[in-house]
C-alpha cells in the first residue's frame, strides 16, 4: 500500500536502492578479502576519473556558445533545450555505482 504524498518514482527509487544495497552486501560476503580490497581500489580510481571527466563535460556545456552568431531559431532553441537537459542530469557516476 502506498503512503500519502509519496510519488511512484521516489518509491521505485527507494526499492531499487534497498535492492542494490542488499545485493552488494551479498556479493561482498562471497568475495575473499583481497579481491574486495583490490576491487575497492579500482572502483575508487575509476570514480575519480569519471568525476574529473564529468567536470570537463559540464564546463563545456555551460560555456557553449549558442548565441545569434552561431545558431538561431528553432535550431538554437533545440540545442539550448538539449544542453539544459544534459546539465540537469549530470550524475555520470550513477553507471559506475550501479555495477558496484
Amino acid at each position: 500500500m502506498r503512503q500519502e504524498g509519496v510519488s511512484a518514482d521516489s518509491l521505485r527509487q527507494a526499492v531499487e536502492d534497498q535492492l542494490h544495497r542488499a545485493s552488494e552486501q551479498l556479493l561482498n560476503t562471497t568475495l575473499p578479502r583481497d579481491v574486495h580490497h583490490r576491487y575497492a581500489m579500482v572502483k575508487s580510481g575509476e570514480s575519480d576519473a569519471i568525476t574529473h571527466l564529468a567536470k570537463e563535460i559540464l564546463h563545456t556545456l555551460n560555456t557553449a556558445d549558442v548565441g545569434k552568431d552561431v545558431l538561431s531559431g528553432k535550431v538554437a532553441d533545440k540545442v539550448k533545450q538539449g544542453i539544459a537537459e544534459l546539465t540537469g542530469h549530470n550524475d555520470y557516476t550513477h553507471a559506475a555505482k550501479s555495477i558496484s
